[in-house]
């Protein structure tokens, strides 16, 4: 039987991509809440009780704190209403929304790229996890994608709207987080490189709009320059240089035990196991399309003419460049969310290495069921377990807020013991803070939070009983 990918035009991968954004909704109570997320909301709702807006965020690892931006947006959606669910749905919708109209602008920019690339966001196990979580970082997904969409609409037909939303879509990007840095700086610089006639004469609309984006940055900005930002840059490591360039990944479900656990395609049990580590093994092409698209890329920008292949050619190029160069000096490695900020240059590389040839006539079909088998299993066995073990995936919301609204039935004051592995008690205590005891109240002086089955290394559910 020939397999082959249907020659559909764009609108139709767009429906199918937001039919898939809709099954983000699955399963909403197995959403993680673990590391920064309940601080985020600690200083949101920190924000709401002051009655002014947060003018920073998270302190990072390298002494740096984060842009305020996310926070903001928890700040207007607790003024509605303090339920976690809602939060979720609502990071669902902004991340969702976000990132098909990005991608599809992109598409539609460049018709030389594959149309079904499309739903490759919609089924990546990575950014299915990070369009889920409250963390402030995965909102640099969305933002970015409609940066680099904004981009290169101003910058093939340019008009006063289009330069405004690149400037606000860079503005939101650093103001989530300077892992933006990159694709802001080498966005502005292509931008100045190919219309700074534009720029000049259209000058005191230019000014007026950086003033305004200057004075809502303002706060933070100003706070940067008493901190040591310079101490992120600990000089150069090779490890960090080969990782700077596997950002495709995020197109895959390799390396996916980060978030699911050692080896989690393996504990389907026959003839799920071979099934789900066959769909992370096909996942993996998106890595060799990505390496072919970053010389397809270079070889473009080098090319003479002004075609849009050379445009795109130069843009990712720069934008390479310059997070290859900051993830050597600031050492980055292992963690799959630094590559966020510039996830669409890695998306696009990958899309145009699937350009042409085999890959979407043959090997697409094959890449897209795979990635499909990884997300619908990892998905799946969340769910089973209520959650897993793991530091960057934890205990699901729905037992965390389960065990929440069971800890609000005893004394504010109790003597709170958390048995679980790798854990973050903060984000339980923060449910319990949201509900009000609904069965029995309980005067007991100790109470402890532990696994259902401790023996089970796959096992999250929760059980919260006295402790003697």
């Amino acid at each position: 039987m020939k397999i082959e990918m249907p020659s559909w035009p764009l609108k139709t991968w767009v429906w199918i991509s937001v039919a898939l954004g809709f099954l983000r909704f699955i399963w909403l109570r197995d959403v993680t809440l673990v590391n920064d997320d309940q601080l985020l909301l600690h200083l949101a709702l920190k924000g709401n009780a002051s009655g002014e807006w947060v003018q920073w965020g998270l302190r990072g690892t390298r002494g740096v704190d984060y842009g305020p931006f996310a926070i903001w947006i928890y700040q207007v959606l607790l003024k509605v209403a303090h339920d976690p669910f809602w939060l979720v749905s609502a990071k669902i919708v902004l991340c969702t929304a976000g990132t098909v109209v990005g991608v599809t602008s992109l598409l539609g920019t460049f018709a030389f790229l594959p149309r079904w690339v499309g739903v490759v966001p919609m089924l990546s196990p990575y950014l299915w996890v990070y369009a889920r979580d409250l963390w402030d970082n995965s909102f640099l997904i969305p933002v970015t994608a409609c940066l680099a969409a904004a981009h290169f609409r101003f910058l093939f037909a340019p008009t006063f709207l289009k330069f405004f939303s690149v400037a606000l879509a860079c503005t939101l990007a650093v103001l989530t987080h300077l892992m933006a840095a990159p694709i802001v700086a080498g966005t502005a610089a292509h931008l100045l490189w190919r219309h700074w006639r534009w720029v000049l004469k259209h000058a005191v609309q230019v000014t007026l709009t950086l003033l305004f984006l200057a004075f809502l940055a303002w706060p933070y900005f100003a706070h940067l320059r008493e901190l040591n930002v310079g101490g992120a840059f600990l000089g150069p490591k090779i490890g960090a240089f080969v990782f700077a360039f596997m950002g495709a990944r995020q197109f895959t479900a390799a390396a996916s035990e980060y978030f699911f656990g050692w080896a989690w395609f393996w504990q389907f049990g026959a003839p799920w196991n071979g099934i789900v580590t066959a769909g992370v093994g096909l996942s993996v092409l998106a890595l060799l399309a990505s390496f072919r698209g970053m010389a397809r890329a270079v070889k473009a920008a080098l090319a003479k003419g002004q075609r849009p292949e050379k445009e795109l050619g130069i843009w990712i190029s720069a934008v390479l460049f310059l997070f290859v160069v900051n993830a050597t000096l600031t050492q980055i490695v292992s963690h799959p969310h630094y590559y966020n900020a510039v996830w669409t240059v890695f998306f696009l590389c990958a899309a145009w290495g699937a350009t042409g040839g085999n890959w979407s006539r043959k090997l697409a079909p094959f890449y897209l069921a795979g990635l499909a088998i990884s997300l619908v299993g990892a998905a799946s066995l969340v769910h089973i377990n209520g959650g897993n073990r793991e530091l960057r995936y934890g205990m699901t919301l729905g037992e965390q807020w389960k065990a929440g609204a069971e800890l609000a039935c005893y004394p504010d004051k109790v003597q709170f013991y958390d048995e679980r592995e790798r854990s973050f008690w903060e984000s339980v205590w923060l449910m319990r803070s949201w509900q009000a005891c609904s069965g029995t109240p309980r005067t007991d002086a100790k109470v402890r939070l532990r696994y259902r089955d401790p023996a089970n290394p796959w096992d999250a559910h929760a059980v919260v009983e006295p402790k003697d």
